[in-house]
Order: structure tokens, then C-alpha cells, then sequence
């Protein structure tokens, strides 16, 4: 494989772009139809990379001027427009990079270059439907943190079973398609939060009332897991490591907690024997809880938390984080991607309805479920130094 170059497309790259698009996605005549109205229109109301090796054809990205969805979901377009001008936004059309060249972060290359070329345009937000796979596996969802920050507006379960595909052969379901979409407006401006400072610090005893109220707001309101949190605020230091986000104004809109040994939920030690087999006598601790407020969420807040907390962990000697994920019942992974800043890490898989079977769990209500917790978790262990 040779150096990847990219371009911008023209009119006339139209059967360079099928011959890719249609290997992977759809050649249907409806499908071939549109992109040939998206190749008709390039410089005016759509925009597109192509990334190629050599003369071959291996990634392409297509763009949108305005809202636009499968199935034309007014439902979401109507939420947008309440806060953004509908003349700003751009839609994701394509993205799809030749199987033989993915993992080379092709498709993020791509993403970046569209992203410039919508800035150049007059364009503020870049509005993405996620595909996500019925076991939770969404390929682009990292795209969204390319981005300065972005909103989420949820995950359509069941999105592409409507009358508009009707007869399209899903590539992972067959005919009767079980994926779903997740809708977010990328802001590539830098957001409607600009004027919000963030800075960080290590977390302070006294830093316990403003953690507490961010930490009830967005996972558990009871009193008793107030208690939880003045708990890790009275070891801090002594056995506790934390850094906490801080807007202008002074309030707390992100919490990381690292507490020294192992910890899970309901005292899991099938886990906790199976760990220390496979790292011995290796000094590990735990990540016991991070939060950052729904309202700054994607301005990679969670990112800077977990660096700043490997590398506090690092100057003490830690060489192993353990971190159990929450998995929403539609698969996504609110704190995954921290997983991928450590320069390695162990999946020890995934607990269907983790939750759900500790005792006493029939007292929590779930933020997303209800009473009937349906959630998993995901059980890692992050490996804070390269392997020797």
C-alpha cells in the first residue's frame, strides 16, 4: 500500500464512487439515482473527499447542505431547528472506506477534510445518523469526537424498518432489518458553549457539595449514594485520586474518582480472581466513577479526566486501571472511549443486566430504564504503561 492521498470530488467521479459505494452499502437504482444527484450538485449543495491508493479508490465522504435523514424523520428536524438555524446545518450522506484499507483511520481523515470544507461553506453543524448494529457495534462512532463538541439526540431502535426501504436487504440483518440509527448534531464551531470556560483541578474535600449534586443529577439521586460520594471526598488522599471539570462559573460539570485496589459493583470477585492472575502482584486501581453534565457532554471532557488521572496514577507507580463500563440496553457505551487513550487494555466481556441482579437493585431507578434495569457493563482493565 502506497501514501493515501485525498481530493475532492467532482461531477465526474460519479462511477468511481459507485463501483465503491455500491460494493458495500447499496446498488439499487434508488441508491444509484441519489448519488447521482449528489454528484450533480457538488459546489452548490453537497460536498465530498475521495481517498485514494495510488489510482485505485479506497474511502469516500459525502455531505449535504441541510437537514436530511432516512425516512425523512421531521421529528428530529423540528428538536434541531429549535436551537439552530436551519441554514448552518450540513447532513452526512456517505461514508464508506474499501474493507481492505480500514482501521488506518481513512474514514476520520475523511471526516476532518468534509469538515473544513463545510466550515468554508458558511456551515456550522454537521448533523450524523449513526448506523448502529443490533449488538451495539456503531463502526462510526467515533466521528462524533472529531468534532469541538457536539449534542446527542438519542438512539432510534429499529430505524431503517419503514416503507421507504422497503425490500432492501440489510448486510447484517437480511430482509428484516433489527438496526438502529443514533442522531447527533456535530457543532464544528465549537458549539453553543464557547463562552464557558472549562478548567481542571484536583478534586478537594471540600469540592464534596458540588460533586454530589452533579453526580445525583446525572446517575443516582438516592441519599445513599450522596453517602457514596462523601465517602470517596473523606480519602481523598488517602486512597483516592480525583479531578474534577469546572465551568465559569464554578460549578462542577465533570468528575473522575480512582480509588486504590479493586471495586466493582456488588463485589464481583469472579473478576477480581480472574485480574489477578493475568497481572500478579502489578499495582492496580480502580476507576470508580466519572460523570460530565448532559450539557457539555462531547467536548471531551471524559478525555482530559482520564489523562489527568493515568497521569497522576502513573507517578504513583500504577501500572493497571480497572473500569467497569455502563452499557445502555440499546449498546451504547457512554465511557468506552476512554478505554482507547490507555496504550492498551484488557475486555474481560460484557455482563448482560449487571445492574439488575445486585441485591438491593430493585430499589435504584435507572435513568434510562425505569425500574426494570435492563443495562450491562463492560469490565476492563486499562493498562496505564506500555508493556515491557
Amino acid at each position: 500500500m502506497s501514501e493515501i492521498t485525498y481530493r475532492a470530488a467532482a461531477p465526474n467521479d460519479y462511477e468511481k464512487t459507485i463501483g465503491l459505494t455500491s460494493k458495500y452499502i447499496n446498488d439499487e437504482p434508488e441508491y444509484l439515482e441519489y448519488m447521482r444527484s449528489i454528484h450533480d450538485a457538488l459546489g452548490e449543495s453537497s460536498l465530498g473527499v475521495l481517498a485514494f491508493d495510488g489510482d485505485k479508490i479506497v474511502g469516500a465522504a459525502f455531505v449535504e447542505k441541510g437537514p436530511h435523514l432516512t425516512g425523512n424523520r421531521t421529528d428530529f428536524f423540528d428538536e434541531i431547528k429549535k436551537d439552530f438555524d436551519d441554514e448552518e446545518i450540513w447532513s452526512g450522506a456517505i461514508v464508506v472506506v474499501d474493507k481492505d484499507y480500514r482501521k488506518k483511520k481513512i474514514g476520520a481523515a475523511m471526516q476532518l477534510r468534509v469538515q473544513e470544507a463545510i466550515i468554508k461553506a458558511g456551515g456550522k453543524h454537521l448533523l450524523l445518523e449513526i448506523w448502529v448494529h443490533p449488538d451495539g457495534i456503531a463502526p462510526s462512532d467515533g466521528t462524533v469526537h472529531l468534532a469541538p463538541s457536539y449534542t446527542e439526540y438519542g438512539t432510534v431502535k429499529n430505524f431503517y424498518d419503514i416503507p421507504a426501504l422497503a425490500g432492501h436487504v440489510c448486510q447484517i440483518c437480511g430482509p428484516h432489518c433489527k438496526c438502529s440509527a443514533r442522531i447527533s448534531l456535530l457543532h464544528l464551531d465549537g458549539g453553543a458553549d464557547t463562552a464557558m470556560d472549562i478548567s481542571y483541578r484536583r478534586i478537594r474535600k471540600d469540592d464534596f457539595d458540588k460533586s454530589v449534586v452533579l453526580a445525583k443529577k446525572m446517575i443516582n439521586s438516592e441519599d445513599a449514594f450522596g453517602e457514596v460520594i462523601r465517602e470517596l471526598h473523606e480519602h481523598i488522599g488517602g486512597g483516592v485520586e480525583g479531578t474534577i471539570a469546572l465551568n465559569g462559573l464554578g460549578d462542577a460539570v465533570g468528575l473522575m474518582y480512582c480509588v486504590r485496589g479493586m471495586e466493582l459493583t456488588g463485589n464481583r470477585t469472579d473478576y477480581f480472581e480472574r485480574i489477578k492472575n493475568d497481572i500478579g502482584g502489578d499495582k492496580i486501581w480502580t476507576g470508580r466513577l466519572i460523570v460530565v453534565d448532559s450539557k457539555y457532554q462531547g467536548r471531551k471532557i471524559s478525555r482530559v479526566l482520564n489523562e489527568r488521572a493515568f497521569s497522576t496514577l502513573r507517578g504513583m507507580g500504577v501500572k493497571h486501571l480497572l473500569v467497569e463500563i455502563w452499557v445502555r440496553p440499546d449498546g451504547y457505551m457512554p465511557g468506552v472511549s476512554g478505554l482507547h487513550i490507555a496504550p492498551s487494555f484488557t475486555d474481560y466481556g460484557d455482563v448482560k443486566r449487571f445492574y439488575a441482579e445486585i441485591p438491593g437493585s430493585d430499589r435504584h431507578v435507572c435513568p434510562v430504564c425505569g425500574e426494570d434495569c435492563k443495562c450491562s457493563a463492560k469490565i476492563a482493565v486499562m493498562h496505564l504503561c506500555e508493556k515491557e
